[in-house]
Order: C-alpha cells, then structure tokens, then sequence
C-alpha cells in the first residue's frame, strides 16, 4: 500500500477512535493534566521538551521511528487530541510528533505578550521539523492548526512532503464562527453556554460532544498583546485548562467572555496564498 495513501487512511480512522478515549489518556474529567503514563494498551510516549530562542518551552509527544509526522492541533487544544492518531500513523513506519502549540498544556510561551501572527506559529513548527526531521516533515493540521501547517509550506515549501489537513477553510471565518470560538475559549463563558458551543461549533447531530468539554487553554487562544491606547489587563493564567460541566463552581460568572486577539490577528495576516 502507498505509504503516503496510508498516512491519509490512518488519520481519518483514528479521528473517530480518539473520540472515545480523548478523556482516559492524557486528561481527567475536571481537564486538568494527568500522569504521562498512558492508559493501558495504549501508546507509549517519550515527553519531550524543545526550548526556542525566544525561551518558549514546547511540549512534545513523539512515538515511532521513520520518517517525520509533525501534527498541529486546533486553535487552543492540545497534542493530547491526536495521541490514538500518532499511535496508528507510527504502527506503519513513522515517526509522529503531536505538540502544545503556545499557552496550550505543558508548553510555556516566552513571549505571552507578543502580537502573533500565522508566520510566528509556522516558525514553531520548522523548529520541530528542523530538529527532529533533518528539515522535512510530513504536515498534518486540524482546523486552525491547517491555517498554520498551510503557512509553513508557503514558506518554506522544501519542508513538506507531504500536507495533509481536517477541518480546512479558507478566508476569514464568518461572525457565527468567531462568536462560537470565543464562547468555548473565553474563561468567563458559563457552562451551558460553554457546552451549547462546543456543540453548535464541533459536532454533527449524533456525536458526543462533551468529548471536548475538557482540554481547552484559554491562554492558547489569546494573545496577551495590548490593543494600542488601551489599560494593561491583569494577565491570564498561562495554559489553565477548562473545565468540565461537572465543575460549575468555576463558571459561575455572567461577564461576558473575553474575545481572543489571537483569532483576530491570524486571519487577518495570513496572505492569500496560504
């Protein structure tokens, strides 16, 4: 079988298997980190950490040996959504690497206060794919996280060999859209709101979306760069994951959410030809 062909196979299937097993493998109930042992039967991991020159440290799940896969995720998740997908795509001969992209999970931002663009976020992944990869890589991005892997190869066009992308748009989302991802993403959205979102916005009618109640990082889809002529804001817990319907205590406020510059700024700055 291609290898290439199978690489697309093998994502596609393990999308719906990480469905079921996205809350036992890296995360609890309540969405905060768990031990990084994996749950039994599952894949094992090496945890890896990759420091960038501008002191952001990135956290790796790496699994397999043969050629590289490097795997961006959605705007504010986590590597811990493609943990059953690298185990498939690493049983047919390469090696995966998942990763926190900034202010998501283990990874710590040296620069929270950046105004950050797509070409920042695709620089985070050459530097993976240049440590690890010898400078090619096959590119795998799901929903924003193709935006990102889609800039890379604009840019650097010799370091993909292959692209593969879910959940891919183009142009700048529709009003409903960014309202639906600042609801899941802003701290202050109330649980019936947060889950009626990730409803609305993430699932076909028949899914279970509470899959994803859990696992988001505020702090991922923010940039804390202040708006010109406007206070400085206390800043964000870095990487404070959400919480589950379970834990209404921790949303309780009816303040409305705050809307990520993050999602503002990337489109905007993205040229057309990515």
């Amino acid at each position: 079988m291609n290898r290439r062909f199978f690489l697309t196979g093998a994502t596609a299937l393990g999308l719906a298997a990480a469905t079921t097993a996205a809350c036992t493998t890296t995360e609890d109930r309540a969405g905060a980190p768990t031990s990084a042992t994996p749950a039994a039967g599952s894949t094992s991991f090496d945890r890896i950490v990759l420091q960038s020159a501008d002191g952001t440290a990135f956290a790796l799940h790496s699994t397999g040996s043969g050629d590289l896969v490097v795997i961006h995720p959605s705007l504010a998740r986590g590597a811990a959504d493609f943990d059953v997908v690298a185990g498939l795509i690493a049983q047919q001969g390469f090696r995966v690497i998942s990763f926190d992209p900034r202010g998501c999970g283990a990874t710590r931002n040296g620069r929270p206060d950046a105004k950050l663009t797509l070409d920042d976020l695709a620089a985070d992944v050459r530097l993976i794919i240049d440590t690890f990869g010898g400078g090619r890589a096959h590119l795998i991005g799901h929903d924003f996280g193709n935006r990102v892997m889609r800039r890379l190869a604009v840019l650097t066009p010799g370091a993909a060999r292959s692209i593969t992308l879910w959940g891919a748009g183009s142009g700048e989302p529709s009003k409903d859209a960014v309202a639906v991802l600042t609801s899941v993403i802003g701290a202050r959205t109330p649980v019936p709101a947060f889950e009626e979102a990730v409803t609305r916005g993430f699932f076909a009618p028949g899914n279970d979306p509470s899959v994803w109640y859990t696992g988001w990082y505020e702090a991922g889809g923010c940039s804390r760069a202040r708006p010109r002529g406007r206070p400085r804001r206390r800043p964000t817990r870095a990487a404070a994951p959400r919480r589950c319907s379970s834990c209404k205590a921790d949303r309780t406020s009816s303040r409305r959410p705050r809307s990520p510059r993050l999602l503002r700024g990337s489109w905007a700055t993205a040229p057309p030809g990515s």
